[in-house]
């Protein structure tokens, strides 16, 4: 094997090589980022931005409410 490139991984018995590289490949998502659109879902709702969600200019304004929900609880609204 040439200098530089890493060994091939070891296949479990029985597994399959795209269901070990599905795994390898998988990205956790932060306990700081669940969080963030936790809180970012319970300000939304309880500041009516997941009401009514029938235009894409309200679906743009909820998603907008849960990323930035800081601004929502300062009680600076916005929307598109």
């Amino acid at each position: 094997m040439p200098i530089g490139y890493p060994a091939a991984l070891p296949v479990p018995a029985g597994a399959t090589v795209p269901a070990v590289a599905g795994k390898l490949m998988r990205r956790q998502v932060s306990i700081g980022v669940l969080a963030w659109v936790v809180v970012g879902l319970v300000v939304a709702a309880r500041n009516d931005f997941l009401q009514d969600l029938g235009s894409l200019s309200r679906v743009l304004s909820a998603i907008l409410a849960v990323v930035l929900w800081p601004f929502v609880v300062l009680d600076i609204h916005f929307g598109i």
